[in-house]
């Protein structure tokens, strides 16, 4: 596990374990094939093996001492009592490899979610006279540090650097606790973290009616009415504003209860694999659609639009940088763009010819553009070169004809629902809505979180709240 996706921690495992563990087979069948043959295969025929020598030894006339004493070493160490001991030594050792230990250590006093958080009330943001459309793209672990020349000096994404270097950027920080897809979006559009801490069940049961044994590990997520049934989004806040949301991904919505977020927090269109597979597309990697021809759907999608009489917010996410060796494309291949190095050109390239369709049709007048990337790869070293690399920082593009003003230099995912809302001409009291201040406009509250180190942050969003428990999980009112 942790070779596969680098360092994990518990509200990562636990919240996939819990939610939609039995459409993994949907998802990547690579990974499913991978789960069957080093969990439950190698070790069945290994165990086979041992048993089938245990048993030779066993009825083998053999006079040689030595011989004998591993006989008897053997059968001492397969009994069941040792057995035993030694599946309970795996299962801690599982739980470490998740670093199961933060959930029962408490480094601060408080609850830091009910100090923190700004509960959006939909009554107070003020909507702009003019509303103007948004196009939201989450590139697959696309790192800021892909823009260093020092570090990579065949400068990976000169084409969008070229494109936006008198648009607006700042210091995306990533976080410990969401370098994960749908938690990187959750953040980013939700303001707060989203996290499934175990010890949640034992402490408020918001849940307990609609929990059984059989469903801790096998209900699917979508199973249950109501996904973070009293946080209000960015969806959300455009929906009640008169906007249509659209969601455009090559992977499976059902994967970590991603279709179920978008249409219960204000998507009216949520397009994911099996949509593309009825359209008739046939260009898919092991996760989904390709990024060419997601990209190409979307610019179909935009041109159709034809001046749309609602405003509308229409949100990608890409797949083809995706850990560990990425997805190459027909367009790549057309470019010898094979290797992970070569994956980030050619997500360069997209994204850049995206930009230049985007001022080609003169969707700026009208329209907003905002690129991030969704985190940053989990690995300690490079994915396109090997070496030792920090990931500090992720990519961030905000391309408006809105003339914008940073109020701070840093900001972890949770100040981009704010701000997003800023950038299109939304107000909100204090300037603030979830954990982090919006950083365009008015610094009204200082943002104390964006100061924080990701490891200093890690500790207070992994303490207990029972404030963010009943917030993210509760229908009581």
């Amino acid at each position: 596990m942790n070779k596969e996706f680098g360092e994990v921690y518990p509200y990562e495992f636990f919240y996939h374990l819990f939610f939609g563990l039995n459409e993994f087979t949907e998802v990547n069948q690579d990974y499913f094939f991978s789960f069957i043959q080093n969990g439950f295969v190698l070790p069945a025929c290994a165990s086979v093996l041992i048993y089938l020598i245990i048993k030779f030894i066993n009825t083998a006339q053999v006079e040689n001492l030595f011989v004998i004493k591993l006989i008897d070493l053997t059968n001492v160490i397969f009994k069941i009592r040792v057995l035993l001991v030694l599946i309970t030594l795996s299962i801690i050792w599982l739980l470490f490899s998740i670093n199961i230990q933060i959930l029962f250590t408490k480094t601060h006093d408080g609850d830091f979610f009910k100090n923190n958080y700004v509960a959006p009330q939909l009554e107070k943001i003020l909507v702009p006279k003019v509303k103007r459309n948004l196009i939201l793209i989450f590139v697959e672990s696309l790192s800021a540090e892909y823009e260093n020349t020092i570090r990579y000096p065949d400068d990976l994404l000169k084409d969008i650097k070229a494109l936006t270097e008198n648009d607006t950027s700042l210091q995306f920080k990533q976080a410990l606790h969401n370098r994960w897809t749908q938690s990187g979006i959750f953040d980013s559009m939700c303001g707060a973290p989203l996290k499934h801490n175990f010890a949640m069940r034992f402490q408020d049961k918001p849940r307990e009616k609609s929990w059984n044994i059989f469903s801790i590990f096998f209900k699917p997520f979508n199973s249950y009415p109501k996904y973070a049934p009293k946080i209000i989004c960015l969806g959300d806040v455009l929906k009640h504003h008169g906007y249509k949301n659209i969601f455009f991904g090559g992977a499976d919505l059902n994967f970590a209860g991603k279709g179920q977020f978008l249409s219960q927090h204000g998507y009216d269109i949520a397009y994911g694999k099996q949509h593309w597979e009825n359209l008739g597309e046939r260009d898919f990697n092991q996760w989904g659609l390709h990024d060419d021809r997601l990209f190409l759907q979307a610019k179909k999608f935009l041109l159709d639009l034809d001046k749309p009489a609602q405003p509308f917010n229409l949100t990608m996410l890409t797949l083809n940088l995706h850990e560990p060796d990425g997805f190459t494309d027909t367009t790549c291949e057309s470019q010898n763009l094979y290797d992970y190095k070569g994956l980030v050109k050619c997500t360069d390239y997209a994204l850049a010819d995206f930009v230049q369709f985007f001022y080609a049709n003169e969707l700026q007048h009208s329209t907003d553009l905002v690129i991030l990337g969704d985190h940053n790869p989990r690995s300690k070293k490079s994915l396109v070169d090997g070496k030792e690399t920090d990931n500090q920082f992720i990519f961030n593009r905000f391309i408006s004809q809105t003339k914008l003003q940073l109020n701070r230099s840093m900001t972890y995912h949770f100040g981009m629902f704010p701000s997003i809302l800023n950038m299109l001409g939304f107000t909100f009291p204090n300037n603030q809505l979830g954990i982090e201040p919006s950083f365009f406009g008015e610094a009204v509250k200082e943002s104390a979180i964006s100061k924080l180190e990701p490891e200093e942050l890690n500790e207070f969003i992994n303490q207990y709240s029972e404030f963010y428990s009943k917030l993210m999980y509760s229908y009581e009112k």
